[in-house]
């Protein structure tokens, strides 16, 4: 169920980018941003994804071994203005789910919360609460926010 709502959610994301005939969609598994000396180095990251020209960009690993907050703050640096972030996490967890969001808007106040377009689930914290008891679905948290032009 995991892999199918993941799918969901790409395809949602998708839905929204330019209307194209050919999307370029790069899924990269960032380890951390961290490169061989151990260093955290989102300049290189950016570069490298910039390279590929993609239209949407899937991150995984985005916050191994460090903090959550910090990482969600990596996927902001490289997003492009006016682009969106779509933060999802298999927890029910306010604290991985809507905290995180409510944190990142407290450091990055010229983002804003956007609609998910996920009908299922209900709204808590800016994103989309899904429970095995209310959804049928493993535990889930995802929110969509956009940043400035």
């Amino acid at each position: 169920m995991k892999q199918k709502l993941l799918m969901i959610l790409l395809v949602g994301s998708i839905a929204h980018a330019a209307h194209a005939q050919n999307l370029r969609l790069l899924t990269y598994n960032i380890r951390h941003a961290e490169n061989e000396a151990g260093q955290i180095n989102v300049k290189a990251l950016a570069d490298f994804i910039l390279k590929q020209d993609p239209d949407v960009v899937a991150l995984q690993e985005v916050d191994s071994v460090c903090g959550r907050s910090n990482k969600l703050d990596i996927a902001a640096e490289l997003a492009r203005p006016g682009g969106r972030l779509v933060y999802a996490v298999c927890s029910i967890l306010s604290g991985e789910g809507a905290g995180q969001i409510e944190d990142f808007i407290s450091r990055r106040s010229s983002w804003t919360v956007q609609e998910t377009g996920i009908a299922g689930g209900r709204p808590v914290g800016g994103g989309r609460l899904l429970t095995p008891g209310h959804d049928g679905t493993d535990g889930f948290f995802v929110a969509r926010l956009g940043s400035p032009c």
